[in-house]
């Protein structure tokens, strides 16, 4: 779905490469070590003023990913080694928004939902790439990629930071990691279904 809308932000992307002349792949890694602390960060210090400092962490970390890819392209930098690197960022980065999210939750049914949501993500991921290996393509199959899951994890970052230890918290973060937890893993039934069928 975001993958229809990307286009209508590719001229931001290109503004801001244009003042930007930097190796795209150190923007890419920026993404990663810009995250790292975030589950730590909201361990020793599990309070709103964390929630608050790992959302901010986190969109800084969304935005250089979405920025590489235009600055890759505007100077002529895009390489294979640069689409490896970017894909592999971006699972470090999944896996650490969603640990983090686990720590913020408080209820244990909310910690199962994301991690089935963890494991829903990488078996999105892979399908697309062994997929793609066995000459099936996969972009904008599914019903949320990446984009729309980082977005949701964004969201929620957000929501628990508003409404952090209230009487909702617990009734908000299991019934929010349930929508998250079955809108990941029917995306990766989704794309296990497309190469089966494609390859049959």
């Amino acid at each position: 779905m975001l993958e229809r809308l990307r286009r209508h932000f590719e001229p931001l992307f290109k503004f801001i490469a244009k003042y930007l002349y930097v190796n795209p792949n150190m923007l890419t890694l920026s993404s990663v070590l810009i995250s790292i602390p975030s589950p730590l960060i909201v361990y020793f210090y599990n309070c709103r003023i964390s929630i608050l400092i790992v959302l901010i962490l986190f969109i800084i970390s969304s935005l250089l990913d979405a920025i590489d890819g235009a600055v890759a392209r505007m100077y002529g930098l895009s390489s294979k080694k640069g689409a490896f690197l970017d894909s592999t960022c971006d699972r470090y980065v999944d896996s650490i928004m969603i640990i983090t999210a686990i720590l913020i939750c408080s209820d244990d049914i909310s910690k199962i939902f994301l991690i089935l949501t963890l494991v829903g993500s990488f078996i999105t991921s892979y399908a697309r790439a062994r997929g793609e290996s066995l000459g099936v393509q996969l972009r904008g199959i599914g019903f949320i990629e990446r984009g729309e899951r980082v977005i949701l994890l964004i969201i929620f970052f957000i929501i628990c930071y508003l409404i952090y230890r209230s009487n909702i918290f617990n009734i908000f973060t299991r019934y929010y990691t349930l929508i998250l937890a079955i809108l990941t893993n029917i995306t990766a039934i989704q794309r296990i279904v497309t190469v089966c069928k494609i390859l049959k």
